[in-house]
Parts: C-alpha cells; structure tokens; sequence
C-alpha cells in the first residue's frame, strides 16, 4: 500500500465521523490526531514575539506608568504623555483595550467618551 499523505489521513478521519467506511483504524486515526496536535503545540511554543509585539509591551509600560486613578481619554493620555506623542488614538486605543482584557486597566463610559484608569 501506497504511503498516505496527511490530507489524505484528515479525509479518512472525516469518512470516519460521517460513519462511512476507511482505510484506516480507529487506532491509526487517534495516533495521527495525537501526532498532529503534538506538532502544533510544538509549533506554537516555538515562536518568539514579534518586533511589533515587543514595542507595544513597552508602550503599555508607559501608559500604565502614566494612568492615574483617575478616568483619562486616548486623547488626554497622549497629550500628557511625552512618549506617546505621535502615536494614533487607534493603536493606543488597542493597546488599553489589551490592558482591559489583562484586568491592569479599567474602561468607564462617561456619555461618549471612554475613560481609562488604573485597575
């Protein structure tokens, strides 16, 4: 028998959850799914954070240094941040949103304008 190729294995694996007949065993499928999740574990603990992701980590640095407890806009915040001037409210705007998630910031709502301050 010909080596099957990885597509091929996935396609034998789909014939098998929609109950038709494979090539394969239920052991050989359960060991190609192991196999493949084994490598993309691998795969994803092998990378490294981009440049980009290592300026924003310093970049939130700075805003967290500069964030009071007060509720502050993007706008308020780039303004009083000498280190911010010349960033957009957009990529900042991602950065407090990503500083939200992480529980460090907290987001108020007053009217339209979103504050931000520390958590």
């Amino acid at each position: 028998m010909q080596k099957m190729t990885i597509a091929t294995k996935f396609d034998e694996v789909i014939k098998a959850l929609n109950g038709e007949d494979t090539v394969m065993t239920v052991d050989d499928m359960i060991e190609f799914i192991n196999d493949r999740k084994e490598k993309a574990v691998k795969k994803a603990g092998n990378r490294k954070p981009s440049a980009q992701q290592k300026e924003n980590e310093g970049i939130k640095e700075i805003i967290l240094e500069h964030l009071s407890g007060e509720g502050t806009t993007v706008s308020e915040l780039i303004a009083g941040t000498p280190e911010l001037v010349g960033f957009t409210n957009q990529r900042i705007s991602a950065l407090l949103r990503q500083l939200v998630l992480a529980g460090d910031v907290v987001k108020t709502k007053d009217g339209k304008k979103s504050l931000f301050a520390l958590a």
